[in-house]
């Protein structure tokens, strides 16, 4: 007959894998012991559950034995078997932050578990990148399910979180995530193709052009794949805008060509329209200010119901190019574009 073991988690946590994978795999078992599990209730360490008995074999940070070895005692238990090497904790923060640094964090709120070794893993962490930890504003919530729920709250941007990064809590603080995940799991492609276009649109928005830049790339692929005009060019024009945001001209220039093309053929005017106008401050952008006055031109001639959506960006390109060429250079170039069809305005657009 098997002999029972009682393992007892101080959290219960991928972090903690090599003995999930012991008690899961059915290793104790060929030893003859039966395991069972639980974790430590609030307030209560697996140690105490050793000191009383009720536990056989406690899974504890060594940060157990800080409290008795600064008193000038002995810990009360032993640790006999490594579990893992690195630390566990992570940094998370409510967006992405490219080329993130840690002075980024001076002034903020940062949720921080305030018990012993998190506490000292990152404040050591501080020190080696430099960051001065009475900088920030260590918030102590309390329980990792408490600092989740704080998480959630718009004045904190930062959270050092240990077992708590799991797919479960990833979803509690970011819904869209688990949108993302709920499509891709029912193989729902179409519903992703939008939800990816739209997320992406408030990552660009939000200044978080790489993340942006891969939802983009990712709604374009599947659109290609389900042959659906529409969403390829919601993708290749996000693309393109997120490009120009990134400075990345010529490329956006390119991605919008791409996504002019996708628009002409499912015969969609209005994002033609949308994407000679960008083209128009693209041309700007890179010097061509004669290109961008006879867009302007072709735009007015042909656009005239679609570019109400636009109107105040179509005059603020068309000041510049003025400012750029002259009044009389500027009404030359202006009224080429007006004598284009529409065809030829859009050939003269993909020149480029």
């Amino acid at each position: 007959m098997s002999q029972e073991i009682s393992i007892q988690f101080t959290r219960f946590s991928a972090f903690y894998s090599p003995l999930i994978a012991t008690l899961a795999g059915g290793y104790l078992q060929q030893e003859g012991l039966e395991p069972k599990h639980s974790v430590s209730p609030p307030g209560k360490s697996a140690i105490a559950g050793l000191l009383d008995g009720s536990v056989h074999v406690a899974q504890s940070a060594p940060s157990q034995g800080f409290g008795p070895l600064e008193q000038g005692k002995t810990p009360p238990a032993l640790h006999f078997a490594q579990v893992n090497e690195k630390d566990g904790f992570f940094l998370v923060g409510r967006a992405a932050e490219p080329g993130f640094a840690w002075d980024r964090l001076k002034g903020r709120r940062v949720l921080v578990d305030h018990g012993q070794q998190p506490m000292a893993m990152f404040k050591y962490a501080c020190h080696k990148r430099g960051l001065d930890f009475k900088s920030i504003v260590a918030v102590d919530a309390g329980s990792p399910e408490k600092m989740i729920a704080a998480f959630k709250q718009r004045d904190i941007r930062q959270c050092v979180m240990v077992g708590q990064i799991a797919p479960s809590n990833l979803h509690s603080l970011r819904p869209d995530l688990r949108a993302l995940a709920l499509c891709r799991q029912v193989g729902d492609r179409v519903n992703l193709n939008w939800l990816l276009h739209d997320l992406g649109n408030i990552e660009m928005r939000c200044g978080n052009f790489h993340r942006a830049a891969e939802l983009a790339e990712e709604c374009t692929q599947i659109a290609q794949v389900l042959e659906h005009g529409q969403g390829v060019f919601q993708g290749l024009f996000l693309l393109a805008m997120v490009r120009m945001n990134q400075g990345e001209y010529d490329e956006s220039m390119a991605l919008l060509g791409r996504a002019l093309i996708v628009a002409r053929k499912i015969m969609a005017i209005g994002h033609v329209a949308w994407c000679l106008m960008n083209m128009a401050g693209a041309e700007l952008k890179l010097r061509r200010p004669a290109r961008a006055a006879t867009l302007a031109g072709a735009i007015r001639a042909h656009f005239d119901r679609e570019r109400n959506a636009f109107q105040e960006e179509l005059e603020r390109y068309e000041r510049q190019a003025r400012e750029a060429l002259g009044d009389d250079a500027y009404e030359h170039a202006v009224s080429v574009g007006r004598l284009m069809s529409e065809e030829e305005a859009i050939a003269f657009a993909l020149e480029a």
